[in-house]
Order: structure tokens, then sequence, then C-alpha cells
């Protein structure tokens, strides 16, 4: 019985070590899937972010900033976020911090920005991190949540910004490019990897916080002021020291819990090995944590079938033999575990949706994936052992060895053949357009190579249809540009050669009243009076024409202007011709902006020539020019205390000869309005207004120069 007892007892610790045994090989099966998750994500981010980088649409740019490069620019990355759900924001930044490109994603949709919208990123800090790296160096955000206006984004949405610099073709810096990734993307599939086990997995930061937590209460607590100490390093401290004090990858048991980590660092996984990287977080911490409650459950039962056991000789020696063959059992389910384990890895190579081809350092292939034998018409059986040049193109073998080897010598995570136009030869002798990544695994056996391969012919043919939708565009602006010419000039002809018959009429209407005026009636004095006041209304309306022509065609001329001298010059000259009247004219002083003097003078002219002539009938008339901030905006405004309009008919206040009250009650053409909103447009800004009846009048007006980004 004593020797039962032993053997018994032996067997307990047999089972309960090897319960532990592939409880703590399934932790670690799970840190090894979520830390090659990580990895291959983040060297995707890294990928991305070199290949816009070199991309030729924005070479061509850089060479030669025409409007056709930056829009084939700007549809190169169009293309490529409507391709990248993962990313949020896509940005060519240059040196100076301006963004020169951006698109963004809003929902599904994918939106260019226009060239006005583009925003200062200058004081950034990722700009100013990421503009001193070197060709090929990348750069990351820490890991956190997106943030809008000093408030974190609701939905939260979990950011990592990558960024790295732009050379062109001479090997200049020119800028730098700047993707924003969803990380919620990532910690999704880390959650799937937890869902498969028994215990938790949780992605912490350096500082010991959660990214990927128990609950959602519980993560992101450096981001949130009340949740600072919701830390793991403050609720495990004990844990927290021994992993701070411990190897890179560890396992241990504290208290009633069994710890298993493993550190990422983003800098290793994004970059390439040989090449540094500048980025902004530090190590993050991949983890599990089981409680030990869950072992002890599965081995309660046994023990007490063992107690029963050593009570019972004859259940005794059945049960030993259950116990073994048990034992044998659970052994061979650890042992098929693993197997699986090795088939779940297979299977996420099989469905890449990329080919995968695997070369050792001799050129020969090791291993390939099912898309690879779909592309290339192969079988698997008849790739593995050949030489990789059996899938490239004749006229590129020639030099593929020497690059073989040049890239075995220094190998790094890049694409290959940057700059260049790659193929792949499928087994019937066609070629199709590729797109290919390197990334070097170092095996016991030596350095392998895996070629990541893309098939590009969609891209090209997208490229192709681009290409000619530029080409037809580029021709109907030219047509339009060559209309608009056509109307401006017949519009100025007819305003022009429309003086003189004018002057004519005027001029022997006067003839007539002065030396024949005796000789008629009075009906026929009125008659000629009319004349002479319709040919001087209409001599006014040409001349407001041809100042609206003269508007529609000046360029425009940028320089500092003050405004508040304009205003103040304009109001001096409305009292000298009219210096008896009463009037309360507040002007703000200090109104500095930049645009063409000669052309907001008009503006001016015009608006607060309004405010003097509609404030005509009232005893003491009070007219304000100033400005307001909204946003980073400054707004300009002319309020005043005149007859007002019916807001109804706002929409043809700016329309040419449009007028809002008769010509008998306020003198004037209708072109002033239309002249401040093309003067205002050309400025890149708008104008708008607000009124009642009797209750005055407010005219607002922004210009581009004023406008300022987060």
């Amino acid at each position: 019985m004593l020797l039962l007892a032993v053997i018994l007892w032996l067997l307990y610790r047999t089972q309960a070590a090897s319960a532990l045994t592939i409880a703590r090989e399934r932790e670690w099966q799970s840190i090894r899937l979520a830390r090659q998750v990580i990895t291959t994500e983040l060297q995707s981010l890294g990928n991305d972010a070199l290949y816009l980088a070199n991309l030729p649409a924005l070479q061509d740019f850089l060479a030669q900033d025409t409007p056709a490069t930056r829009q084939r620019f700007g549809a190169e990355l169009l293309n490529f976020l409507q391709h990248r759900p993962a990313y949020d924001h896509l940005r060519f930044i240059d040196l100076q911090g301006l963004e020169q490109a951006r698109v963004n994603r809003e929902g599904s949709a994918v939106i260019p920005v226009p060239k006005q919208a583009l925003q200062d990123k200058s004081e950034r800090y990722y700009v100013q991190e990421a503009l001193p790296l070197k060709q090929g160096e990348l750069y990351a955000t820490p890991f956190d949540l997106n943030v809008e206006f000093g408030e974190i984004v609701q939905p939260i949405k979990p950011t990592l910004r990558i960024a790295t610099p732009v050379f062109d073709r001479q090997g200049q810096k020119r800028g730098l490019i700047a993707l924003n990734y969803l990380g919620q993307r990532l910690l999704e599939r880390i959650r799937a990897i937890a869902a498969e086990g028994a215990g938790q997995i949780w992605l912490l930061n350096a500082e010991g916080y959660w990214l990927l937590g128990p609950s959602p209460e519980l993560e992101w607590g450096f981001m949130y002021p009340q949740r600072r100490d919701t830390s793991f390093a403050k609720h495990h401290s004990a844990a927290w020291s021994i992993i701070n004090e411990g190897p890179k990858h560890s396992q241990f048991r504290l208290k009633n819990n069994l710890f298993t980590y493993s550190r990422i660092a983003p800098e290793t996984a994004l970059g390439n090995p040989g090449i540094p990287t500048a980025i902004g977080p530090n190590d993050w911490l991949v983890m599990t944590r089981l409680p030990t409650d869950i072992l002890s459950n599965q081995t309660q039962d046994y023990a007490k079938n063992m107690g029963i056991i050593f009570a019972v000789m004859i259940i005794l020696l059945a049960a030993i033999s259950w116990l073994s063959a048990h034992h044998l059992a659970r052994r061979r389910w650890a042992e098929h575990e693993l197997r699986s384990s090795e088939t779940r890895f297979r299977t996420l190579l099989e469905l890449a949706p990329d080919a995968i081809v695997i070369v050792d350092q001799q050129g020969c292939i090791n291993l390939v994936n099912a898309r690879a034998e779909q592309w290339f018409g192969y079988t698997r059986e008849e790739l593995i052992g050949r030489a990789i040049e059996v899938l490239i193109p004749r006229h590129l073998r020639n030099h593929h060895k020497d690059y073989r080897n040049e890239y075995i010598a220094r190998p790094i995570v890049r694409p290959m053949g940057t700059g260049l136009e790659l193929y792949g030869l499928r087994k019937d002798g066609s070629e199709f357009p590729v797109e290919v990544s390197l990334s070097p695994i170092y095996t016991e056996a030596g350095t392998l190579i895996t070629s990541i391969i893309r098939d590009a012919s969609a891209r090209k043919q997208a490229e192709q249809q681009v290409r000619q939708l530029n080409q037809a565009l580029s021709q109907r602006a030219q047509a339009l540009e060559s209309i608009n010419h056509e109307l401006e000039a017949f519009s100025y002809s007819v305003s022009h050669d429309l003086r003189a018959p004018l002057r004519a009429i005027d001029g022997f209407s006067r003839i007539l009243l002065n030396e024949y005026g005796a000789q008629l009636d009075d009906g026929g004095r009125e008659y000629l009076q009319r004349v002479c006041a319709a040919a001087q209304k209409m001599g006014a309306l040409i001349d407001d024409l041809l100042k609206l022509s003269r508007v529609t065609r000046a360029e425009l001329k940028r320089e500092p202007v003050d405004l508040s001298r304009l205003a103040d010059d304009v109001i001096r000259d409305f009292q000298k011709g009219d210096p008896t009247r009463q009037a309360q004219v507040r002007i703000q002083p200090g109104l500095q902006t930049t645009g063409d003097s000669r052309l907001l003078r008009i503006v001016l002219d015009n608006l607060l020539g309004n405010a003097w002539k509609f404030t005509a009938k009232r005893d003491i008339a009070k007219i304000e020019f100033g400005s307001t901030s909204s946003d980073g905006v400054d707004t300009y405004f002319v309020h005043d205390n005149g007859a007002g309009f019916d807001m109804t008919y706002v929409d043809k206040l700016f329309g040419a000869f449009q007028r809002l009250h008769a010509s008998s009650e306020f003198p004037g053409t209708g072109i002033g309005l239309a002249t401040v909103q093309r003067i205002i447009s050309k400025h890149g800004g708008r104008v708008w207004a607000e009124s009642s009846v009797d209750q005055g009048t407010s005219f607002y007006f922004t210009l581009q120069t004023q406008m300022e980004s987060r």
C-alpha cells in the first residue's frame, strides 16, 4: 500500500506537471501568435511608408510641380488609401512642414483634400522628429488615441503615425510621407487570439499601461486624467517588478496567476536590421495571464479518484491502469495540439492574399504558398528545389544573381527594384507586372529570404485609366479657359464700344435742351431730360461693367495690406463729398492682412459705400468696420444701421444687376456686390450678409491668408 501510495502520488504530480506544461505551452503559443501578428503588421506599415516615399508619381511631382504632376500624385495617394483600409490619413509634407498633398478616409469614403485646405504641420512633434532622418529611416509616434482640438475623439480611435523622409532623384531631401494607422485593426486581431485560449492576453506600453486590457475601462489610462492609476504597473506591481528585472521573454508564477510575456521592440519590427530607426515609444509588452485556479480545477478530480483508489485496493489497481492510459492520452493530445499549431501557421501562409516564395542563400526555392502556384502556373513540387530565376523573365535574369548576393550580404526589409518595372514569368511563358517586398529570416540553417509578391496588373490598369482621364480633363480645361478668355474679351469690347454712342446721345440731348429748349413745350423738355438721365445711367452701368471685367482679368498681387488705413481713406472720401452728413464711424485699428491692396480697396469702397448710401435717411448714421476670430479664422465685417433688406432675397444679393431697392429710393447699378464677391473669391475667401428690414445690414468676408490650421 505504501508503494501504491507513492506510485499514485507520483502519477498525480506527473498529471499536474503535464497540465501545467500544456498550459505553459498554450500560453507561449498565444504569445508567439500575438508577436507574429504585431511584427507582420508593423513590417507592413514600414513597407508601405517606404513604398510611398519612392512613388514614381511623387518623384515626378518633386521634379516639376505642375497641375498635371500634382494631380497624378494625388491620384496615386487616393488609389493607395482606397486599397489600404488600415489607414485613416495619408500626407506628403514638405521641408517647411506644409502639407503638399493629403488624402482622408471619412467612413467608407476616401476623399482628397483640396490644395487650399492643406495645413501647416510644422509644429507637430512627429514632423519635427521625422524630418532630420536619413533615407530609408522610419519614425513612429507612440501608440495612443486620436485627439482633435484637445479632446479624445469618440468613439476612440487608437492611432499609430508612421513617417519617413522623401528624397528626390538627385538625392536631395524634399519632405516626408506620413501615414495614420488605425490601431483598432491590430487590437482586434490580438483579441481573436485571446478568444481561443483559457487565459487573458494583454498589450502594454513601456510605462505599464494597458493598450489592450481586461476591460475597456482599464485601457489607455495614460490618455485620461481620471485613469492615471489604472495601469498594470499599479494593479500588479509585484509582477511588473519581476518583468522589469527579468529577461526579454519569460514565464513565471506569482500568487494565483501564471504570467507569460514577451517584449517587442517596434523599431526592430517596423524598420530593417542594420538600419537605425527613430521611433517614439519604447518597447511594447505582449503578455498573458492564466489564473492557477483553472489548473487546480483540472487536477481536483484526479486527487479525489486517487483517494478512493487508496481506500479500495481492487479499485486502486484499476484506477492506476486508467490513470496511466489517461496520462498517455493527455501526452498525445499535447502532441496533437503542437502539430495543430504548426498547421495553423501553415494555414496563415496559405491564406495570404499575396504570393510568398522563400529561398535559401543559393537562390533555391524552399517554400511557396497556394497563391504562388496560382499566379505562376507551377505546382508546389515543380518549384521546390529549383532556382528562383525560373520565375523571372529572361531579360531580367542577367544581373539577378548579383542583386541576390548583394542582398544576402546586407539583408534588410525593403521593396525590390524601387523605381523599376518588375515582371514575373508564368509557366506558359507569359509575363505580368509585380511588386516585390524582401525580408530576411534568420534560422540555424542559415539566412532565408522571404519574397512577398503582389500582382500589379490591376494597379497598372488603374494608372492607365487615370492617365487617360487626366489627359481628357486637361484638354477640357484648356477648352474652357479659351472660352472664358473669349467671353471676357467680348464683354469688354461690347461695354467699351457702347460708351461712344451713349456719349453722343447724352451730348446731343443737352444741345437740344440748351439751344432749342425754348421752342419745345414742357413735355418735350421732360422727354429730353429723361433721355439724358437714361444715357448717364447707362454710362455708369457700363463703367461698372468695365470695372467688373478688369477685376475678373486682373492678376492677383499679394502684399501686406493695412485694412484699417484703407477703410479710413474710403470714409474720408465720402465725408469730403458730403461734409454735412452726420455719421458715427468706428474703424478697428491694426487690421493687417496679405492680399492685393488695389482690389481690397475696391471691396471696401463698395461695402462702406453701401453702408454710407443706405444710412442716408437716418438722422445719425452708424457705420463700423472691424474683425472677429473663430477657430483661428479672421472674419472682417461692415455693420450699419441703414435700411436693411429682406433675407428672403439674400441669394440675389451678389448677382450682377440684382438690386433689392428701387433706383428712385437708392441709386446704383447692381454691379458693386458682384465685384466684391469676385475679388473675395480671387483671394480664396467668401463673403455673406445678414440683415433685417429697417434694422441695418452686416456684411462679412474672409481671406485665405487668414486661415490657420490646428
